[in-house]
């Protein structure tokens, strides 16, 4: 059957998304599936959506280490049939998401204990995208590691020894899963890794002040200092490891959790005899054990812990969802639904929410254009109930770093603090080009100008240096944002101007001039047609 029909055929023959032969994306097929009666202790689900894994991927190009199974193992759905003698009370309509192989396709049969009710807050896309990543993150924090996570969000408790935490591969899905997991937990410093800037910059997004690249062992500098005491390693590649294992601080843990290029326990002790080292892989563990793991999962969930985020495509264009994967340009979990569109993939809201794209904040490390990127990824700057504002929000600013409480560490959505002077047209609209194809692949649907620069100066001391140093800020952007309403479908553009360009303000007639220009600018804008706005604002403190 080929894959683009599929859904056609989904209500009169169960299928299978399966690769004949391994080897290529090229060679999956969607082939009827057998749909035997059950045996105890089983149940078979009507899947909705299926959270891809890189096993997934190497097990379509014949490149895994060992059998794979049928690709597919994380998946949520409904629960159409139970096994003879019931199912830890499961019953058929129960909507669950869990774990088991072979789940890429209409249904798949399950073993009880991978099972679990899927928290009701959550879609089928959250809850696929969330059994491997959080799972495996309890796995190797909490079990292997020792650190407490808790049954909550991040901060809850309180770890009881100063920790520092490398994590690698920081903006995958489970990188994200463990940065979200410690965010704001007292007594642990998280660093990581991440392979483009984009990446760094969404992880930077999550509070993470200290991210490097993931393609180079320059982050083997993070054990020039402070070391960090637990690395949470997935990178593979001549020297990945052993420059982690050289950062780590004295008696460290190195969890490993990658599935190619593994050391081995006498080569890791051979290289530092003093470190704790463990391998993590959940689809090694029986039954009964990933049903216990399965159950943390579900409390950190229902008392709050976030999904991460994921990038959603249908069901039938999975060979496309595979290859976005092979890419490297994927942030978080690559989900593919038998509820989405081919309008909605990847990455934009679910119809109906009333969800805006991608919110782009000029000045966004600034106080003023941070306090905004909060209430944004909150939001709280929009009416109606939480999740009906943007999927995400990117911070630009010339620093490259948030203020500090500039962001909303368990908002929903993907935040993201990006390096870009407002000012310098040819940049900003690079970094504006770049966001709109790499972030997740959200359009940019609202920006808010937040840019500005306070210099005092009594009239005698404002000099044209001085009026250019203030001015440009605000009245440099304008050009390209004017040109970026013009060929983009853009709700709104914002300017944040002040009181001052209206009342005046004593030694800040540089900054009242500036501010004025923005007011007059966006007039005329709105005189053509284009939806810019400018608010005068009072003082913000």
């Amino acid at each position: 059957m080929i894959l683009g029909n599929a859904e056609a055929h989904q209500n009169s023959t169960p299928y299978s998304i399966i690769p004949r032969p391994p080897g290529t994306l090229d060679s999956l097929r969607a082939e009827p599936a057998p749909h035997g009666p059950l045996a105890p202790g089983t149940v078979r689900v009507g899947v909705r959506a299926v959270g891809l894994n890189f096993r997934d991927l190497l097990g379509v190009l014949g490149a895994y280490p060992g059998d794979p199974g049928d690709p597919g193992g994380d998946f949520s759905g409904v629960v159409c049939e139970v096994g003879p003698g019931g199912s830890r009370g499961l019953a058929v309509g129960d909507a669950v998401f869990g774990l088991s192989v072979g789940a890429l396709g209409t249904h798949v049969v399950a073993h009880e204990d991978s099972v679990r009710r899927l928290p009701p807050a959550l879609t089928f896309e959250e809850g696929a995208a969330s059994p491997t990543v959080m799972a495996t993150v309890q796995l190797a924090l909490e079990g292997a590691a020792g650190l407490d996570l808790g049954d909550g969000v991040g901060g809850a408790e309180t770890i009881t020894r100063a920790e520092r935490v490398l994590v690698h591969a920081a903006a995958g899905g489970v990188g994200l899963a463990a940065v979200e997991a410690l965010a704001g937990r007292s007594g642990v410093t998280v660093v990581g890794t991440a392979g483009s800037p984009l990446k760094r910059c969404v992880v930077r997004g999550l509070g993470v002040r200290d991210v490097v690249s993931s393609r180079d062992v320059g982050f083997s500098a993070f054990g020039a200092l402070d070391p960090p005491t637990v690395v949470l390693n997935s990178l593979t590649g001549v020297g990945m490891v052993r420059a982690s294992l050289a950062a780590l601080a004295p008696g460290g843990r190195f969890v490993e959790i990658g599935k190619r290029d593994v050391w081995s326990a006498a080569a890791v002790a051979a290289e530092r005899p003093d470190v704790i080292y463990q391998k993590v892989a959940l689809d090694f563990l029986p039954p009964r054990e990933v049903g216990r793991v399965l159950d943390r999962v579900v409390n950190r969930l229902a008392r709050g812990a976030r999904p991460v985020r994921r990038v959603i495509y249908p069901m039938g264009d999975v060979v496309a969802a595979l290859r976005f994967m092979s890419q490297a340009r994927s942030i978080g979990k690559v989900v593919v639904s038998r509820g989405a569109s081919a309008l909605s993939a990847p990455g934009s809201a679910a119809p109906g929410t009333g969800q805006r794209g991608l919110l782009v904040v000029t000045g966004g490390t600034g106080y003023l254009g941070g306090l905004t990127g909060r209430w944004a990824s909150a939001g709280e700057l929009t009416p109606g109930r939480r999740g009906r504002g943007w999927a995400g929000v990117a911070l630009l600013g010339r620093t490259g770093r948030a203020a500090q409480g500039a962001f909303d560490p368990h908002a929903a959505g993907l935040t993201v603090v990006a390096r870009c002077d407002a000012s310098a047209p040819t940049e900003a609209q690079a970094a504006v080009a770049a966001l709109a194809r790499t972030c997740c692949a959200l359009s940019v649907s609202d920006v808010v100008h937040a840019a500005g620069v306070l210099r005092d100066g009594t009239l005698p001391s404002v000099t044209p240096a001085a009026v250019r140093e203030v001015g440009a800020p605000k009245t440099g952007p304008l050009p390209w944002l004017s040109a970026l309403a013009g060929s983009v479908p853009l709700a709104s553009v914002t300017f944040f101007s002040s009181i001052a360009a209206l009342l005046g303000s004593a030694g800040q007639g540089a900054y009242a001039a500036a501010n004025g220009a923005l007011d007059e600018w966006a007039g005329d804008s709105r005189a053509i047609g284009l939806p810019i706005s400018s608010l005068q604002l009072g003082p913000v403190g």
